[in-house]
């Protein structure tokens, strides 16, 4: 058995996300693939705890692995740490740790973790957007600046590189993007932000080959024109074709819950015509074409209405 133990702030922990966080949707992820094979099973911890900084991770590591786990589990650690670190209290205007022991708690982390296994992970800290975090909301002493994130960032870098730990830098990677729009409030991601760091989590996981994902579960259902495009962009491209129903249909469902959760983090209406897609797709699979398709829709809203009167029912006793 694998068991995946996540350490972590509230960022990690899923504040201000519906959906449960990164590491929510990681679990679903290898929930699902739990239930569809009888040569896979894993789990995952949640232990993040909001306000937590690398020195109270590692206060509370062994009791948290000693509890949850045996001996001969094969672990695999994943660590989101360092924001409430670099955190500045601006009355005293020092960060609540300084750099050097930051580094040396994290080189100590990284030992702990060690001793129960070598497959350990960092993220990389969220870039903040500081018209909004300089002070925060919920308290004026407080900032993050992204000065302090990215010192605190490439320490994390440095010593995952020193002991071998992985590190996925998502903070250069967003900075390089419209991040503020991942952001909740200045400081803890959206559904869109938490979407964004399971990919990356999900790809560094089945990269390292942390968790033994079955070589057929590692991919995903794409639209046919894709591993052309992908090509032309001078990209090697490794494709294979569902040929099983069972393999086909299991896929199906896994890309309509992915475009569903990218319409939740996005609202964008493009996103529904992908979700569509996959509805024509599943509906074809079925034995059903999409005039059939409509003809049940249509029957549907002659005999139940559909939504446009926005009723929200409370009861019915």
């Amino acid at each position: 058995m694998v068991s995946i133990l996540v350490f972590g702030d509230s960022i990690s922990y899923g504040a201000w996300d519906e959906m449960g966080g990164w590491v929510q949707r990681l679990r679903r992820w290898i929930d699902r693939i739990n239930i569809r094979r009888d040569d896979f099973y894993c789990l995952v911890y949640n232990l993040s705890v909001s306000g937590n900084t690398v020195g109270d991770v590692i206060e509370r590591f062994e009791p948290e692995v000693d509890a949850r786990t045996k001996e001969d589990d094969d672990m695999v650690f994943i660590f989101q740490v360092g924001t409430n670190d670099a955190q500045l209290l601006i009355g005293d205007c020092v960060v609540r740790t300084p750099l050097d022991e930051f580094r040396k708690s994290v080189e100590t982390l990284v030992n702990l973790a060690k001793k129960h296994s070598h497959k350990i992970m960092f993220l990389g800290m969220m870039p903040a957007d500081e018209s909004r975090t300089s002070p925060v909301p919920w308290n004026k002493n407080l900032a993050y600046l992204n000065e302090n994130l990215k010192l605190y960032n490439q320490a994390l870098k440095d010593v995952c590189e020193k002991k071998g730990a992985v590190f996925v830098n998502v903070f250069d990677t967003l900075l390089a993007r419209d991040y503020k729009k991942m952001l909740h409030d200045g400081l803890h991601p959206n559904p869109a932000g938490h979407g964004f760091i399971f990919k990356e989590v999900r790809r560094a996981l089945i990269k390292n080959r942390f968790v033994g994902i079955p070589d057929n579960e590692a991919g995903k259902l794409v639209r046919d024109a894709i591993p052309e495009i992908l090509r032309g962009m001078g990209l090697n491209v490794k494709v294979r074709v569902l040929k099983d129903d069972d393999s086909y249909m299991s896929a199906l469902m896994n890309k309509l819950e992915e475009e569903v959760e990218e319409f939740f983090e996005s609202q964008n209406a493009e996103e529904l015509v992908d979700i569509l897609e996959v509805v024509y797709a599943l509906a074809s699979a079925q034995g059903v074409d999409r005039k059939e398709l409509e003809e049940l829709r249509r029957a549907k809203v002659e005999e139940r209405g559909g939504f446009s009167k926005r009723f929200f029912l409370e009861d019915a006793e």
